[in-house]
């Protein structure tokens, strides 16, 4: 079950519309480099910004990436991400668009986003 639809009026719907359209703009990009600017596309600010010696802020974050990923996550099984295979540090590249292998060959947005 789906999370959210692109262009869909609810919370989930407006960030993963949000995540899709960041990675349009950006093209190939990492997940780390992706998280990134959604974070700063939502809040205005950058992660190196928060006060991460407040608790609030850490157990938010760990909420906000978790969803961050699921629907990084269900635009890889929809086909509207693929991946687009590894930058020179090997770390996973995501881009816009269709005709990618099989979801169950695609890497997990989690362990592709540490």
């Amino acid at each position: 079950m789906a999370l959210g639809t692109l262009n869909g009026s609810d919370a989930s719907s407006k960030f993963k519309t949000l995540i899709f359209g960041r990675l349009r703009e950006l093209g190939s990009t990492d997940g780390e480099t992706l998280g990134r600017d959604v974070f700063r596309s939502l809040t205005g600010r950058g992660l190196e910004e928060v006060d991460w010696n407040e608790p609030a802020n850490r157990e938010g974050f760990k909420l906000w990436r978790f969803s961050f990923e699921m629907l990084v996550d269900e635009l890889l099984h929809e086909g509207h991400v693929t991946v687009d295979g590894t930058d020179a540090r090997g770390r996973v590249l995501f881009r816009t668009g269709s005709g990618a292998k099989s979801y169950a060959a695609r890497p997990r947005t989690a362990s592709a986003l540490n």
